[in-house]
């Protein structure tokens, strides 16, 4: 009799345990993995990078481009942004909304997105895509909703504040410290900001276009469903706030690098006649911290190379009547 109690309480205990482990609550890290974010994280740094850097003059001394790239590298190592982030969000998100933003983005739907949103585009492709646009572009409706999904994500906000924030400090950098041209880039720099979101939605409709090629409208329209959900609209309103905050605190550091090389950003002085010079390595508040009030941060935004990536605006103002004609 004893040993009967002792198998029945080893079998009830054994079974606590197994429930226990089917009840384990779902993680923060499972949902960037599932939703495709913790890729996207990953991969900002280095792709905005590669915009502002990509096209130094070929009189940039060689020891100012690997000087750059290793303070570039410095503010940004590998994973180090996801990681910040997505400790903020673990903080911010408690286990009954995890769940239900994995059950979200596990759907076959959004799981069918995800995966277009990470693959890799062929450069062919997106040549041959650039080219058809014009002769045969999508459907107002299908160009509508994509525009949602994007406005949805609020990702154009996200990306203007990062390449107005990044210019400043590049051409600040570039004038040697000169005081008056640092004011004249400022106010340069806010009467082209339109024009810098402008080029940022032309190029992120396009990639959108592009990433959501194959997938059929009624798959948009669902996917655009679940981008209205209140927790998912939550949960990419933090993520972007996170994310941009992230960024632009790791930008920061990295100015100190970018101020001591100054003018050899260009390969000489752009400002090199005698000029007084000013603290410049102190932005003002404003210019540090005034960003437009980013909500959202969509994934997709950071897939791919090239023609989509999100700063890449002078390559696609060919496709920009496309686009324009949907706003």
């Amino acid at each position: 009799m004893t040993m009967n109690k002792t198998i029945a309480a080893f079998l009830v205990a054994t079974s606590l345990v197994v429930q226990a482990a089917d009840r384990r609550e779902p993680t923060i890290e499972e949902l960037m993995a599932v939703s495709g974010i913790k890729v996207g994280l990953d991969k900002m740094p280095a792709q905005i990078a590669t915009q502002l850097f990509g096209n130094m003059p070929a009189s940039t001394p060689e020891t100012a481009r690997r000087d750059l790239m290793k303070g570039y590298a410095e503010a940004f190592p590998d994973g180090a942004m996801t990681v910040s982030v997505t400790r903020a969000l673990k903080s911010a998100n408690g286990a009954p909304r995890i769940t239900r933003l994995i059950n979200a983005a596990t759907t076959p739907t959004s799981m069918k997105m995800t995966a277009l949103e990470l693959k890799e585009p062929n450069e062919k492709e997106l040549r041959d895509f650039a080219a058809t646009m014009q002769s045969k572009p999508p459907s107002r409706e299908r160009v509508a909703v994509l525009k949602e999904i994007l406005d949805a994500t609020h990702a154009v906000d996200i990306f203007s504040t990062i390449a107005v924030s990044t210019s400043e400090s590049m051409a600040i950098a570039a004038s040697s410290g000169c005081s008056d041209d640092i004011k004249s880039i400022r106010a340069e720099l806010v009467s082209h900001q339109p024009a810098i979101r402008e080029g940022v939605f032309t190029s992120m409709m396009f990639s959108m276009m592009y990433t959501y090629r194959t997938a059929a409208d009624e798959e948009l329209r669902e996917y655009l469903a679940s981008y209205r959900d209140p927790d998912v609209s939550a949960f990419h309103a933090q993520l972007a706030k996170l994310a941009t905050k992230e960024y632009l605190s790791r930008w920061k550091s990295f100015e100190k690098t970018l101020y001591r090389l100054g003018g050899d950003l260009s390969g000489r002085s752009m400002f090199a006649k005698s000029c007084r010079k000013t603290a410049f390595l102190e932005p003002t508040e404003g210019a540090k911290t005034k960003s437009m009030d980013t909500t959202a941060l969509e994934k997709s935004s950071f897939s791919g190379k090239d023609a989509r990536e999100c700063l890449d605006l002078a390559d696609n103002i060919k496709i920009a009547s496309c686009t324009q004609k949907y706003r």
